[in-house]
């Protein structure tokens, strides 16, 4: 049914509402009786959306919409325990515009067998099941004294669909970037400089702030993905593809290490096919920043 058919479908509803009027002679258990219907019918219309939402979109993004199927190649899932995929919240226009822009379709669910997805458990993940597309974080060093952060043991995938730019924004200062990804969220924003005029301070604790404020401003939290998102679409993406994504380039996040204030990168090596973690300080995010941005639209935000 297309788009057309649901429209006729919910114009029948007039007269199914029709049957409520226990006025006109109609009884209680005869408005029951309609309400059931009512009911039935929006249930139905309902699925046939979301059928449709979603072939329309396998159809737009072709190999690149990964949902349940993709996701449980990535992680060796049996079909049960494949996610359930929830109507997707982007309209046909959105879809198009963003596949233009060179975005993929991804759904992040909340859990896999069972396990919240943070850093270590999608690690646990990879190792108890001895998935063999890679090896997680192998030869990573940096990794070794990561694992007791906050940030990869509680930081969570925020779950749901995603619109993913493969294209890395060119700004390089971080202020720079937070400009460049409001204007791709078509949201007016002013560079404050909070962290040029934090580097030229000699206060310590005042370059922690600005780094603070900056890492909480609605645009960073909106619209740059966390660290374990990044690794997640990374495992997702790259086992499901032949091209590689954000092949030797660091992809920096919305995530910081609570103990010594670094700004979390994270990128993919072509040498040994593996994932790479890299905390960067403010000297680093402003000077001379190695890492870049992407875009990512989120279900339900603008």
């Amino acid at each position: 049914m297309d788009c057309e058919g649901i429209t006729r479908e919910i114009e029948k509803f007039p007269e199914l509402l029709g049957h409520f009027n226990v006025g006109q002679n109609r009884s209680v258990q005869a408005a029951k009786e309609s309400q059931t219907r009512l009911n039935w019918q929006v249930e139905l219309i309902e699925k046939k959306v979301y059928r449709i939402k979603l072939k329309t979109a396998e159809k737009i993004f072709g190999k690149e919409f990964f949902g349940s199927s993709k996701i449980g190649m990535a992680f060796e899932l049996s079909p049960p325990e494949e996610p359930h995929l929830p109507e997707i919240p982007f309209s046909k226009a959105e879809m198009l515009a963003a596949k233009e822009q060179g975005m993929f379709l991804i759904y992040r669910p909340e859990s896999i067998i069972g396990m919240p997805l943070t850093l270590r458990n999608l690690e646990k993940i990879y190792l108890e099941k001895s998935l063999s597309f890679f090896d997680f974080y192998q030869n990573s060093a940096k990794l070794q004294s990561h694992r007791d952060y906050q940030y990869f043991n509680e930081e969570q995938i925020r779950p749901g669909w995603a619109l993913v730019s493969k294209k890395l924004l060119p700004q390089k200062n971080y202020d720079q970037q937070m400009v460049a990804l409001a204007k791709k969220a078509r949201t007016k924003i002013e560079s404050e400089d909070y962290l040029i005029r934090a580097y030229y301070s000699l206060d310590d604790e005042i370059k922690r702030t600005a780094l603070k404020h900056m890492l909480s401003h609605e645009i960073n939290l909106e619209y740059r993905p966390r660290a374990v998102e990044v690794v997640y679409d990374l495992l997702v993406y790259n086992s499901n593809m032949p091209e590689k994504l954000f092949g030797n380039e660091l992809i920096l996040t919305s995530t910081a290490t609570e103990a010594d204030g670094t700004v979390i990168a994270i990128g993919w090596s072509w040498g040994d096919a593996t994932i790479d973690i890299e905390p960067l300080g403010l000297t680093q995010i402003i000077r001379d920043n190695p890492a870049k941005a992407i875009y990512v639209k989120r279900g339900g935000h603008a």
